[in-house]
């Protein structure tokens, strides 16, 4: 065997163990448009494979036919894949046998009428064909049509047709694929799809959201069980996963989210929210798509994105203010307030208020600056201020109050509490100096009278007096004693201690 045999028959068996073979020997019909002596059509379906004109069909020879065909009755409609035949092959070659056979077709159709048919397959008639042949022939019919018109061998007439078998391969109407395994529910017609890919005929696909003709996948923009979920109008070409409904491209400008189904946060905005808002007045969100600020800008930002500072000499809203002429430098002041440093004789944040006189300050110059400032300094006329600070017992920096002041007290009472205080600690030191002048007083007192005091000699009670002892009685008073040759003495006398002292004189 060949190898170019051995693949068709491997086709062959291929395609037999994928579909199903119609034709049922003795259920089966067959017809033919004219028959050749007992040559009947009912051959092609009787199971007998033999290639021998006596087991085949043969259309008649009268010189006035244009036309043979056989057709085949499946008993109903199939969805159909290809046909198989066996041609005559005992002519004595194959192309001898096959050369009536050139250029003929095979048709479909619902009805008896060879008019109805539709062609599923033509032969060209330029080449020979081989004995046993394989045609795809795909349709939904009942009834398979083998049509010729031609007179390949110039020996004949008439066109004619020997056929000696038929098989015929296809589903049940509804299913297709691999063993007829899978069904046409997805079609609108579910009698009727594509034997081999399931395609849906001109009725198309069952739910809207099906992608004619497979019918087995979404039309852009749908997901889902039969596809009857749109996809979030903010993918990204309205694109999404067919399962999930997930945004496979990415989301318009100004959505996020797996399902574009969220507007761009964190003050974020456009295409994929990279970009970031401007200054957008109390920092409310820009507009997600267009990054324009609803509700206006911040002070000192201007344009419809509030993105672009004030112009020099300008500040505040929408950029309107105009900056104060007594600016320095001149007109340049903070684009958001308006705020600069004055020239002399203005004050103020904006320096749109004329200086205060000497001494007085805040606002309107209402205020008197302290007394108390030192070195009688002007204070300052904004706040107020001593700017060399304050004289002793007054608080700086403003010098208002009084340092001994508690608790807003004008110090009146604190002054009388000092005084108080002051005299109490006189008291107190008086009192101690006349304690010590006590003391001091005694201490002296006693001195004078261990020194001065003389003992009673005549007095027995002098026995135990404190007089140097071995001196006899007689000598006490002597004045020749040595002791007391140079002493002065004085009459009695009255010590204004109260002490009385014997005073003798010489």
């Amino acid at each position: 065997m060949s190898a170019s045999s051995c693949i068709l028959v491997f086709l062959v068996v291929r395609r037999v163990l994928t579909y199903q073979q119609l034709v049922v020997p003795g259920e089966t019909t067959a017809s033919s448009s004219t028959v050749y002596q007992n040559f009947y059509p009912s051959r092609t379906v009787d199971g007998d494979f033999s290639q021998a004109i006596g087991s085949c069909s043969h259309t008649g020879t009268d010189p006035a036919i244009r036309e043979a065909w056989l057709r085949v009755d499946l008993g109903s409609v199939y969805s159909l894949k290809f046909v198989k035949l066996w041609y005559r092959n005992d002519r004595g070659s194959v192309s001898l046998s096959t050369i009536r056979l050139r250029g003929y077709t095979i048709k479909l159709s619902n009805s008896t009428q060879l008019s109805d048919a539709e062609t599923c397959y033509s032969d060209t008639g330029n080449d020979a064909l081989p004995t046993i042949l394989t045609n795809d022939c795909e349709g939904t019919s009942r009834f398979v049509w083998f049509h010729t018109t031609s007179v390949p061998d110039s020996r004949d007439t008439v066109p004619m047709l020997e056929i000696c078998e038929v098989q015929i391969f296809g589903c049940q109407t509804g299913l297709y694929g691999e063993n007829c395994s899978l069904t046409c529910d997805h079609c609108m017609n579910p009698s009727s799809c594509d034997i081999d890919s399931g395609e849906c005929d001109t009725f198309g696909c069952a739910h809207t959201g099906l992608l004619p003709t497979s019918c087995r996948e979404c039309i852009p923009g749908y997901f889902g069980g039969n596809c009857s979920s749109f996809c979030h109008a903010n993918c990204y070409n309205v694109s999404c996963d067919q399962s999930t409904g997930q945004c496979n491209n990415g989301c318009k400008p100004g959505f996020d989210g797996l399902y574009c189904n969220q507007t761009c946060r964190g003050g974020k905005y456009g295409a994929g929210c990279q970009e970031d808002c401007g200054k957008c007045h109390d920092a409310s969100p820009c507009h997600h798509l267009t990054g324009y600020c609803n509700l206006g800008c911040e002070k000192g930002y201007r344009g419809s994105l509030c993105k672009q500072t004030c112009d020099p000499g300008k500040f505040g809203v929408n950029c309107t203010s105009i900056c104060s002429a007594h600016c320095q430098p001149v007109s340049s002041c903070a684009f958001k307030d308006g705020s600069c440093t004055c020239e002399e004789g203005w004050r103020g944040n904006k320096c749109d208020t004329p200086a205060c006189e000497d001494g007085w300050f805040g606002y309107d110059c209402a205020n008197q600056c302290s007394r108390y400032c030192y070195n009688n300094t002007i204070c300052d006329k904004e706040t107020g201020n001593c700017p060399s600070g304050c004289i002793v017992g007054y608080v700086p920096p403003a010098c208002l109050q009084n340092a001994y002041s508690i608790n807003g007290n004008d110090g009146s009472s604190l002054h009388v509490m000092s005084l108080g205080a002051g005299i109490a600690m006189g008291i107190g030191i008086c009192f101690l100096i006349f304690v010590f002048v006590f003391i001091l007083k005694g201490l002296i007192r006693k001195q004078r009278t261990n020194e001065t005091q003389k003992p009673d000699y005549d007095n027995e009670d002098s026995k135990n007096s404190k007089f140097p002892t071995g001196i006899p009685k007689e000598e006490k008073c002597d004045r020749n004693y040595p002791q007391y040759q140079n002493n002065s003495y004085v009459d009695l006398m009255d010590d204004p201690d109260g002490i009385v002292y014997e005073v003798i004189s010489q």
